[in-house]
């Protein structure tokens, strides 16, 4: 199966020199209207620099802000795709179906430079979850089994910059890094889709992580 790096480039992002990253709502699912709300000028800016997509129902907004120490992870460690569409009863990632049944497109800023999200470099060919239970049953996690192979192949990868507004799509492979230094870290995520419907929410508590490989 072929799993499609998209990852592009959109724009730096001028006037996010100065912001106070811990001062930065967190948002859960938020929309638009209710994302600008709060009136915080780095979430205007970063929304303003979001393209039209016309062709989805729903934008839903997702961000968090981390005091990291070094060796600290900001997500679960490991080589995922993004907000997962999971139709099967054993919660596992409807990943052969999610271009037809859970369309999307995700655009993504990080502030900080001690955890820049790792992409993949290029289109990756990897076993398809039939595949995987066959290998290792149907208990492991999908995620789990592929951040192993991917480690195995040792790809190209490459890091965010800060500041900038990237795109891509729902089988695109990337992992958040453990902290090379302390301080702050923002990150923001905006889904395009016809199934994320927003729930309008706030986040008051956004844990850490520092085990190494659990899988999502």
């Amino acid at each position: 199966m072929i799993f499609p790096t998209d990852l592009k480039r959109i724009q730096k992002i001028e006037g996010l020199d100065n912001v106070e990253l811990r001062n930065l709502p967190q948002l859960y699912r938020a929309d638009a209207q209710f994302s600008r709300s709060f009136n915080n000028h780095a979430i205007n800016l970063i929304l303003e620099s979001l393209p039209k997509h016309p062709e989805f129902k729903y934008i839903s907004i997702d961000s968090r802000t981390h005091m990291l120490m070094r060796g600290m992870y900001p997500c679960i460690p490991g080589w995922h795709c993004d907000d997962f569409y999971r139709a099967s009863k054993n919660h596992q990632p409807s990943i052969e179906s999610v271009l037809e049944d859970a369309p999307a497109t995700h655009y993504t800023v990080i502030l900080g430079e001690n955890s820049r999200t790792e992409f993949l470099k290029k289109d990756i060919e990897l076993p398809s979850p039939p595949e995987l239970i066959e290998q290792f049953g149907d208990k492991k996690p999908f995620y789990l089994s592929y951040d192993e192979i991917i480690d195995q192949i040792n790809p190209e990868t490459i890091l965010l910059e800060p500041k900038n507004l990237y795109s891509f799509g729902p089988l695109c492979f990337h992992k958040g890094q453990a902290a090379t230094d302390n301080g702050w870290r923002f990150f923001i995520r905006a889904t395009f889709s016809n199934h994320r419907e927003p729930k309008n929410e706030v986040r008051y508590q956004t844990q850490v992580y520092t085990l190494g490989r659990v899988g999502w």
